[in-house]
């Protein structure tokens, strides 16, 4: 079984080649130059000022303040404007898909195996109870 080392010096010298003659030989498109530039979430919608008073007092129709926004594990919970709502903004909020969803739990606890709290300890020494580290330090000649 041989091993492997890659192409040999002709083949790399073919493939540049090759690759020399389809940049000398590229046509340009002039149906990519008519496209509008994409934006990072693809609309065309230009931001538009608001004040403070609007933003606070002056909410659109249909806002209701106490329906949950976050809660879509019901169906009765979803407001049906939301989506209306959040297609409206230039940069919607609610756009992930993890939104509103319940979090994953923890794959790595931290270990509280290690862990002694001052209640325990003081409790311990109380009741004249020593734990299994401090009778293994109190048997070492020397301390």
């Amino acid at each position: 079984m041989s091993a492997y080392f890659g192409p040999s010096p002709v083949q790399t010298i073919g493939h540049k080649q090759q690759m020399w003659r389809k940049l000398e030989n590229f046509q340009y498109d002039p149906a990519l130059a008519e496209m509008a530039p994409l934006t990072y979430f693809n609309n065309s919608k230009t931001p538009r000022a608001v004040n403070m008073y609007d933003s606070l007092f002056n909410q659109p129709e249909g806002w209701d303040q106490r329906r949950p926004r976050c809660d879509r594990r019901l169906v009765s919970h979803i407001h049906p404007e939301i989506y209306e709502e959040e297609e409206a903004k230039v940069v919607p909020v609610l756009w992930s898909l993890s939104y509103g969803r319940p979090t994953l739990p923890e794959i790595d606890l931290p270990s509280k195996e290690f862990n002694r709290r001052p209640q325990m300890a003081t409790f311990s020494r109380r009741l004249h109870l020593q734990m299994t580290l401090e009778r293994q330090a109190a048997d070492i000649p020397g301390k």
